[in-house]
């Protein structure tokens, strides 16, 4: 671990790897530069100067901006470097979009990641074991640990250990009118036909294939958070009730 000492909102990754779209920076010999840091998320705020009025007009956006951050890697050990660097350039260029992204020495968060490629990382690879992969990061991560499904009871008093509302996505399987309750926000649905699944994060609503949308069965909007803490969940009309809470923290 890096002696340095951390600037204010930033948190100090050290010596570890990364683990994203499906593969550890290990399986290609790469390790992080222990200097690297995360930085907190800068508030989204447009400042406007009009003539004859001191001061800036500030305009909330309401929001946090995705943030952009190099990791600086190096080759720990590899018997080939030319085709080590090759296979590093190829897994980060596949599936352009977004993935998980996971640090081994911070496991218990899962941060949404964009790879896209400044550097030609293969040609410093192969010249100087080192490069900068650069990565574009949502403003917040989630808990491991609210990431998995978990099958609820009708009443069921679920805790938010994040710091900001959770965006969880619903499963309610059964058929005919629903209604679905969390703390003082309820969801109506009408004529499910099987069932639902309703992703308050991407802000869908399908079928229980997650193929056909389903926004017509909604007589509710917009789609309710988990406030962070306490919260119940109840319902009628549904056979049962599974959720991913997704428990959500800004960065860093």
């Amino acid at each position: 671990m890096s002696n340095t000492n951390p600037r204010k909102g930033e948190f100090i990754i050290g010596l570890a790897y990364f683990e994203y779209n499906g593969k550890k920076s290990t399986d290609f010999g790469l390790m992080i530069d222990p200097e690297f840091s995360l930085v907190s998320p800068e508030y989204d705020v447009t400042l406007e100067e009009i003539s004859g009025v001191d001061g800036d007009i500030a305009t909330d956006n309401k929001r946090y901006k995705g943030l952009t951050r190099e990791i600086p890697v190096f080759f720990d050990s590899v018997s080939n470097l030319n085709q080590s660097a090759d296979e590093v350039s190829n897994w980060l260029k596949t599936n352009a979009g977004w993935h998980e992204l996971t640090f081994s020495d911070n496991p218990n968060f899962v941060y949404q990641a964009l790879h896209y490629e400044q550097y030609d990382i293969k040609k410093t690879l192969q010249e100087y074991s080192k490069t900068i992969i650069n990565f574009r990061l949502k403003p917040y991560k989630f808990y491991q640990s609210g990431l998995t499904e978990i099958q609820l009871t009708n009443g069921q008093t679920l805790n938010n250990i994040g710091s900001r509302p959770a965006r969880p996505l619903i499963k309610l399987v059964g058929d005919g009118d629903m209604t679905l309750t969390i703390g003082d926000q309820t969801i109506n649905l009408q004529a499910v036909d099987t069932g639902i699944i309703i992703d308050i994060l991407a802000d869908t609503v399908v079928n229980i294939n997650g193929r056909i949308p389903e926004w017509t069965k909604l007589y509710t909007y917009p789609l309710p958070k988990l406030p962070v803490g306490d919260v119940t969940v109840a319902w009628t009309g549904a056979e049962s009730v599974s959720m991913i809470p997704r428990w959500e923290a800004l960065l860093p």
